[in-house]
Parts: C-alpha cells; sequence; structure tokens
C-alpha cells in the first residue's frame, strides 16, 4: 500500500516497537491468533473472507475450499479490510486506485462488484444491522476524519459528520449511530446526517456500544448501561460487551476498576461482569491486547502481549474456565492499524466462526506467516492461506 494512499497517517514503528508502546498504554488490541498444524478443520457452513497473499479479496471455507476471487487488485489498485454484512450475503472493503479511492461491495457468490467514490481511503468500515448501509470513516480536512454513511442499494453516500477522532455504534434498527467524537461530544447521527446531542460523557475511553440491552459508555467515572452503572472505572477503560448486553469485558490499564461492595482490582486486571448479578469473573493481569465476544456471547477470546511482539490468545468460557492457546507474532498491519483500536473493531469484523468453536488470525507461526484458524478442541492451528487479513461471516 503506498505511504499515504489518503488514509490516518499512522507513524510506521517497528513491530516490537509499537507492541511494547501499546502495552504500556493499555491501548492493544486486534484479532487473530495461532500456533501450527498441518491437518485442515472440517469445514462449517460459515464463510471466510481473506485478502491473499496477492492481494486479492477472497471469500472460502474454513478447510480452504471453495475459493472465490471476489475482487482482483491489479497493479494501480489495492484494497483494505474486508468485512461481511451481517446477513452474510455481501462483503464491503476499502479500495485505494489511480483514479482515487472507494467503498466496493460484492456478494459473496462474485457478484460484480459494486463501487462508490469516496474522497479518501476507507480506513474502517461498519455495516449496519439491517445490511443496507455502510458508516465508514476516511480522512477529512486536515486533521479531521469525516464519518460516512453509505446507502448501498442506491450506491449514493453522504459525508454525515466529521470530528478530530471518532467511534460509533450502530443502533439496533439501523436508523442512525451513537458516536464519541473528538473528546467528549457525545452525540446521535441520523442515517440522512442529521445530528442530535446524547449529553455528557468522559474521555478517557474510545468506543460506545448499543446492545440488545440498551447503550453502553462511560460518564462521570461509571460504566453506563441504559442508564444503570455497571462498574466503576477511575480512569481510563477498555470495555466490550456481548451483543445482548449480558456481560462486560472491561480492564482500566492504569487506575483499576472498582467493582461491587467497593473492592477495587489492581491496574491491568481484566474481569468479566455479569450486568444483572453483578458477579465478577477475574480473568488475567497479563497485558491486554484486545478482547471479542463469539456470536453467542459465552466465551471471550482475550489477546495477551508481552514485550517480545508475541501475543498469547486465551479463551474465557461462561463458569470461568481459561484456555491459552500457542503465542503467534501478529501481521504489522494489525499491530499498526487494528490493535489500539480494537474496542471499535469488536463492533464490525468477527475472528469467530458461527459457532463459537474456532477463531481466526493473521500473523507469523514460527517461520510460517498468513491466516491462521484455531479451533478450540486442536492443540495447534490449521494455516488456511497466505494472506493479510482475515474475517469470518455472521
Amino acid at each position: 500500500m503506498p505511504d499515504d494512499p489518503g488514509r490516518i497517517p499512522f507513524r510506521r514503528l517497528p513491530l516490537t516497537t509499537m507492541l511494547i508502546r501499546l502495552i504500556t498504554l493499555g491501548l492493544l488490541g486486534v484479532v487473530l491468533f495461532g500456533a501450527c498444524d498441518r491437518g485442515s478443520p472440517e469445514a462449517d457452513v460459515s464463510r471466510l473472507v481473506i485478502i491473499d497473499g496477492d492481494g486479492n479479496v477472497v471469500t472460502l471455507l474454513s478447510d480452504g475450499s471453495e475459493r472465490v476471487v471476489v475482487g482482483a487488485a491489479g497493479e494501480s489498485r489495492g484494497f483494505f479490510q474486508p468485512v461481511w454484512a451481517p446477513d452474510g450475503s455481501t462483503v464491503a472493503w476499502g479500495q485505494f486506485h489511480d483514479d482515487g479511492f472507494a467503498l466496493v461491495t460484492s456478494d459473496a457468490d462474485r457478484e460484480e462488484p459494486v463501487e462508490i467514490e469516496t474522497s479518501g481511503l476507507p480506513f474502517y468500515l461498519s455495516w449496519s444491522p439491517d445490511s443496507a448501509r455502510v458508516g465508514l470513516l476516511h480522512a477529512g480536512s486536515p486533521g479531521e476524519i469525516d464519518f460516512v454513511i453509505a446507502d448501498v442499494g442506491a450506491g449514493e453516500s453522504l459525508v454525515a459528520d466529521a470530528g478530530t477522532s471518532y467511534y460509533f455504534s450502530w443502533e439496533s434498527d439501523s436508523s442512525g449511530v451513537v458516536a464519541h467524537i473528538g473528546t467528549s461530544d457525545f452525540d446521535r447521527i441520523g442515517i440522512d446526517g442529521s445530528s442530535e446531542s446524547l449529553g455528557d460523557t468522559d474521555t478517557e475511553y474510545l468506543a460506545p456500544f448499543v446492545t440488545d440491552a440498551g447503550l453502553l459508555h462511560v460518564s462521570e467515572g461509571n460504566l453506563i448501561l441504559d442508564g444503570d452503572p455497571v462498574v466503576r472505572v477511575p480512569g481510563s477503560a477498555l470495555f466490550v460487551p456481548n451483543r445482548e448486553g449480558t456481560r462486560v469485558a472491561v480492564v482500566s490499564p492504569g487506575v483499576g476498576v472498582t467493582v461491587a461492595n467497593e473492592r477495587s482490582l489492581s491496574p491491568g486486571q481484566m474481569v468479566v461482569i455479569e450486568v444483572e448479578s453483578g458477579d465478577v469473573h477475574e480473568v488475567t493481569a497479563t497485558p491486554i491486547a484486545g478482547f471479542f465476544w463469539d456470536p453467542d456471547g459465552n466465551r471471550l477470546l482475550v489477546l495477551t502481549a508481552d514485550r517480545s511482539g508475541q501475543i498469547t490468545p486465551l479463551v474465557w468460557e461462561a463458569g470461568g474456565d481459561v484456555t491459552d492457546y500457542g503465542a503467534y507474532r501478529p501481521a504489522e498491519t494489525y499491530v499498526q492499524d487494528v490493535l489500539p483500536f480494537f474496542p471499535q473493531y469488536a463492533q464490525s469484523v468477527s475472528f469467530w466462526n458461527r459457532e463459537g468453536t474456532s477463531f481466526a488470525f493473521v500473523g507469523a507461526v514460527g517461520d510460517v506467516s498468513g491466516v491462521w484458524i484455531q479451533d478450540l478442541s486442536a492443540d495447534e492451528p490449521f494455516h488456511l492461506s497466505e494472506g493479510s487479513w482475515v474475517a469470518w461471516s455472521p
């Protein structure tokens, strides 16, 4: 990819330096994991989308079969972070080429791709729950990020808002998003570009979440779900709820969280909170790179990191069991473009299969790099393909 194809100018640092810096800040979060296996898993019905070793956008099954190229790269054309629509029928990705930038969508069965021109490279994409629109971010005016809503069926888009930083979550009825903008702006942005203030929110967190149980964000040092406090987070907070809003994984790297009965946890202690009962499950005190719920919200993938540049994935299960899997070295693109923003990516990309029995990752296991699949029942992962990106269909 060109050094500046219209995207946010992330500074390029050596991989280990970037991981150490992110661990220190407590802002590490990404996606994928590994070890090493020589036999392919049994394919399930949900497909994956990858950017393969040649830069093509490809859909395929988890055993590597039924490969379909839905986007063909070329000397003057490249692609960025393909993601699935919630109904599993369509893939969207960012594109840069000699003539400019675009949001591209394609049916998973290789229908002719549809391009919607944009003024910058879409570097983050999130489908609306009804699979009709894509909310995307790209560079705007100097120092700002544009929030764009693209109507896929109509082939049209509008710049709905902008800010110096921008994190958003789609409303359940797909009528708009809840956005944390800049330091403390907290607004509802409609699909028509209308804006409404939602009041006060804190500065020391990234993305709000709309769950089945209501809106989750931070206000006055409390993690609030549908207006009610879940846990005290007096410092910076990293949190991801499950889709139903019945459980919240949270860590406060600098100060620690305060749970029921005013019990304070050590800084960096990651916990899962049962919202209804208030029960607290202590998961790990190891530096966190990110965490991602499976589709059912009963398993949590936790990425722990060390200063050598390795990530070791853990899987927490309802009931408290924790299983660790083999360490891997994450792809540099994830360290620079995904890991620092994992609470946002947890809302738009699945690294779990539909059944919650396998997860996917991109990185190096030993001397072999590419896309990997770790079945929870397997000792080692399966090398699916060369490539630089992966996401599982819903």
